[in-house]
């Protein structure tokens, strides 16, 4: 349980963020698919890439470094073995998504699980690329656990559809494993308009620095045969840690934090998000010689924002922690897709956040479906209430965020679960409270005048 004393007035000092996790799952992918040896400068740890490298080390992978500076690791190419223990993903749908298309290459049975939560996620509906390329699963799940077992292909490839509507993931999974197939692989979309289309763009990114081509016709992608080439690579910074840091200095009356050794990923969500920033009511100023980010309250741009979340999928609950706090009215659409992420993310968000008092209305779809949000006006909600992040690290943050602007004390559930993104987030944001003065921290508890925070 965490606790708030709040309200928080001011941010300033110094701060990190980690390197970038969507950057550093794909690097690690591609160095088990590479017939060589991959060196990865800054690579980002937390629980989610920790618990991809293991799997990864059981379809062959062999790790010669590993430290917090480096990772060298040598691939073995198309000669994945399958892995004699279960692969055990948790709520990470990402791993099992791309472990499944990993287990299509090797050479026997894969059995993939997941956590609970996973089960009501959509998983299994999406996996007929699985039969479509010539391998086979079949569902061995259980109440308490969703579980397949594949068969590799003895030859794999052919033609598939991915239906990106919901999540990227399988078709960032799919291309990344196409060019060791027997044949070529030609993927289409179900759906002329996938969510999260920066993370795809990601994955052809990483792969073309590989010497491996993707031809794409509008929404069709064709993957002829190839080997990818060893490379040496440094993980840029982390876009959704630092909307972290964003989001809070939105909530804090006064800001100034200079975010040192911020490496641009050039992403087209990086820049999404960075605009969004500023019509917020952030000033970010980077330094290229220096490469540190200043971020500091300004006023907004704007007084009446229209953001479109499609392509900006882990960022949306830090907005909606820290939309009220802003002056004027946020409104956001094109979000519904995060629900099927490790709980019912937006609805859960929106929720939440309307039990600490804030003015936060949910959009709909014309079907029903909760879409968006919209807020107006800086708030100040009354705080003092327990919330619920459901296990889910993204929601914990959000509510996080939006605690430090209430009036009185708010507990939340789940701070453990910041293991998957951005582990030292907490500890940054005290020593931003109190830049000046000397934390007094232990095992139990880190506390301040105006803020306290209790694990």
């Amino acid at each position: 349980m965490t606790t708030l004393h709040t309200p928080l007035r001011r941010l300033s000092g110094h701060a990190t963020v980690p390197s970038s996790k969507p950057h550093m799952q794909r690097a690690l992918i591609l160095g088990l698919l590479t017939d060589g040896e991959t060196v990865i400068f800054r690579p980002s740890w937390s629980a989610e890439t920790i618990r991809l490298l293991s799997a990864l080390r059981l379809f062959g992978l062999n790790v010669m470094e590993e430290t917090a500076e480096r990772l060298v690791m040598r691939g073995v190419g198309r000669r994945l073995r399958a892995p004699e223990i279960p692969l055990t993903c948790s709520g990470s749908a990402f791993m099992f998504r791309t472990v499944t298309a990993l287990a299509c290459l090797a050479d026997g049975y894969t059995i993939i699980e997941g956590n609970k939560a996973m089960k009501n996620r959509p998983v299994l509906q999406f996996l007929s690329f699985v039969n479509d390329l010539g391998a086979e699963f079949e569902n061995v799940s259980d109440p308490g656990a969703l579980r397949i077992r594949l068969r590799g292909a003895k030859s794999f490839g052919g033609r598939t559809t991915v239906d990106a509507s919901q999540s990227s993931q399988f078709l960032s999974s799919l291309l990344m494993v196409a060019p060791l197939a027997d044949r070529p692989v030609e993927i289409g979309l179900l759906h002329t308009h996938p969510v999260g289309e920066s993370y795809i763009e990601l994955t052809l990114d990483l792969m073309a620095k590989r010497n491996v081509a993707v031809r794409r016709d509008g929404f069709r992608y064709r993957i002829p045969q190839q080997a990818y080439e060893p490379v040496q690579m440094m993980i840029p910074s982390d876009l959704t840690a630092l909307s972290y840091l964003s989001s809070c200095a939105l909530v804090a009356r006064e800001a100034e934090i200079t975010v040192d050794n911020y490496i641009l990923s050039e992403m087209n969500s990086e820049n999404i998000f960075l605009n969004i920033a500023r019509q917020l009511g952030l000033s970010l100023e980077y330094s290229t010689d220096k490469k540190e980010l200043i971020i500091s309250r300004a006023w907004p741009s704007e007084f009446d924002i229209d953001i479109d979340g499609r392509n900006i999928p882990t960022v949306i609950t830090l907005l909606a922690g820290s939309a009220p706090f802003v002056e004027g009215s946020v409104t956001v659409k094109g979000a519904g897709h995060i629900n099927n992420h490790k709980c019912q993310r937006l609805s859960v968000v929106i929720d939440q956040l309307r039990r600490m008092g804030c003015v936060i209305e949910p959009i709909f779809t014309p079907e029903g479906a909760v879409d968006g949000f919209a807020t107006y006006g800086r708030q100040t909600p009354p705080g003092a209430r327990e919330l619920e992040s459901f296990m889910d690290h993204r929601v914990f943050a959000g509510l996080y965020i939006a605690s430090l602007g209430a009036r009185a004390p708010t507990h939340i559930r789940g701070a453990e679960y910041l293991d998957d993104g951005y582990p030292n987030f907490l500890e940054t944001v005290e020593r931003l409270a109190f830049p000046r003065e000397r934390c007094r921290c232990n095992a139990e508890s880190l506390v301040k005048d105006d803020l306290a925070i209790e694990y």
